[in-house]
């Protein structure tokens, strides 16, 4: 009722809320109203039932969490690698209660004695179960009598998604609601093809008058073109929302448009975590409406976790799914725009981090058949974007999806000995500036780093899963975030 604030439930709300199959799928896109059509379905398929819900990361788990349960008739548990630290530094957080704290930080092993009826979590908390014996086992019971939501899925990296599939072929009578914006064909199949001994897979679509309002009008230009666009929405007190794909060229390019005197706000990865809520919230308020005008450089973090409405869009090339995510933030909370708002598609140097130098090409030729069909200047739709990614994504499709293996489900004779992990090698490692040692909890601390290149920080102190960097390792401000050493003399504004 909070949430609805006097509004009627929209159609496609009342479907989700009363699907009778074991499976549903929400393809619906951004500000549409799917999180609260998956309350609702949690609602009724939930009765005397615990209910997960299951984010891709961290930042919008705790997004999630914040957002639609601040002051919830029943007590909800937020649960991640820092979650502790959410309850302490999020606004919009219910009281951390003694009974909360110590479940926020207790193992899914003893998932059975939790008392919460909602648990907000990342996707990795639950379907991680599947490869670890001895929390799977204990969990189990809990597991069987539970429901479960999965948003995002299209941004589940190839092994996660593997492990959704694994889930849906294991719990074949647990009721299962999976959200998207869009969705890649080659895995709506391999979802319809495991959902046929669920008993079928319900499929909805968002509202129709929103996903077809004229929305965007997108064009690729360079660089150099768009900064007196840039200039007039700003003059306008309008708000800029400037997406590319790496950290070190968010800083830079946020360090250029400072000296060129635009109201530039920063926001990507490469902070301590409690800046980084920080950063995150002041850019979602400074979007509001009725502030000054402001541009936000970004990296990906935008795609999920901003809850905002931009005037200009700005984005490098990246996968079709994350630029229309991207789009996502742009004219977003109007159903039916009065007018629509310009995005603009720049193409990146090189494809990092999403293709390595042999795989660019192709990476960038299916980036520009999808521009070429939307990026023409016209007034186009969410359905618009969506229909032109599945025209590409049908021609360019070339993977395909089973569920994983398990090892304790599918051969447990070996599965304490080849445990596998659901982590999937990555680009960074959580750091501690060694002067922050003392200055609080360390998972508050911590701050996302590329690997080092200094070939003796193997050799680097450590504090559990947390590498400590020497003095002088990392220059960090907290406006800025962090980078390697010192490349130059520091800018006046950063003093």
């Amino acid at each position: 009722d909070q949430r609805l604030n006097g509004k009627p439930l929209r159609s496609f709300q009342i479907r989700v809320r009363d699907i009778s199959d074991r499976t549903g799928l929400l393809e619906a896109g951004c500000g549409s109203g799917k999180t609260l059509g998956a309350y609702l379905w949690a609602s009724k398929q939930g009765h005397n039932k615990r209910v997960f819900f299951c984010y891709p990361t961290t930042a919008t788990c705790s997004e999630g969490f914040s957002g639609y349960l601040q002051e919830p008739d029943f007590e909800a548990l937020l649960k991640h690698s820092r979650a502790h630290v959410d309850y302490e530094l999020l606004e919009n957080m219910p009281d951390l209660s003694d009974e909360l704290e110590e479940f926020s930080v207790r193992k899914l092993e003893a998932l059975e004695t939790w008392p919460f009826p909602v648990v907000v979590c990342t996707a990795h908390t639950v379907l991680g179960l599947l490869q670890n014996f001895r929390a799977g086992i204990y969990a189990l019971p809990s597991l069987l009598k539970a429901v479960f939501v999965f948003d995002e899925i299209h941004s589940f990296s190839p092994l996660l998604f593997q492990h959704l599939l694994k889930f849906l072929e294991v719990f074949q009578e647990t009721p299962v609601l999976l959200m998207t914006a869009t969705l890649p064909p080659e895995r709506k199949t391999a979802l319809k093809k495991v959902c046929q001994r669920r008993g079928g897979l319900t499929e909805i679509l968002g509202p129709p008058e929103r996903e077809n309002a004229p929305r965007y009008s997108l064009k690729c230009l360079d660089e150099e073109a768009i900064w007196p666009i840039i200039q007039t929405v700003l003059n306008n007190e309008g708000k800029v929302l400037w997406v590319v794909n790496t950290v070190s060229k968010a800083i830079s390019l946020a360090k250029k448009c400072r000296v060129m005197g635009f109201p530039v706000q920063p926001y990507h990865s490469r902070y301590r975590y409690k800046d980084r809520l920080k950063r995150q919230r002041t850019v979602i308020d400074g979007f509001a409406s009725g502030n000054p005008a402001m541009l936000a450089i970004t990296t990906q973090v935008a795609e999920m976790s901003l809850d905002l409405s931009a005037d200009l869009l700005i984005s490098d090339y990246a996968p079709i799914p994350s630029l229309i995510q991207r789009l996502g933030r742009l004219n977003r909370f109007e159903d039916i725009p009065e007018k629509c708002r310009e995005g603009i598609f720049l193409k990146p140097e090189n494809a990092a981090p999403y293709a390595k130098k042999d795989d660019e090409e192709k990476f960038f030729q299916d980036i520009e058949r999808w521009l070429e069909k939307v990026a023409t200047g016209e007034n186009i739709s969410q359905q618009n974007l969506l229909a032109a990614f599945l025209e590409v994504a049908k021609e360019a499709a070339e993977n395909s999806y089973e569920p994983v293996f398990a090892e304790w489900i599918d051969d447990p004779s070996r599965s304490l000995k080849n445990q596998r992990s659901i982590i999937e090698p990555g680009f960074t490692i959580e750091m501690i500036l060694e002067e922050d040692l003392g200055k609080g909890e360390l998972e508050e601390l911590a701050i996302p780093m590329p690997f080092p290149k200094n070939p003796s920080w193997p050799k680097w102190k450590t504090k559990g899963r947390f590498v400590i960097a020497p003095l002088g390792t990392i220059e960090y401000d907290e406006f800025w975030g962090g980078t390697y050493g010192r490349t130059g003399p520091l800018e006046p504004w950063i003093i």
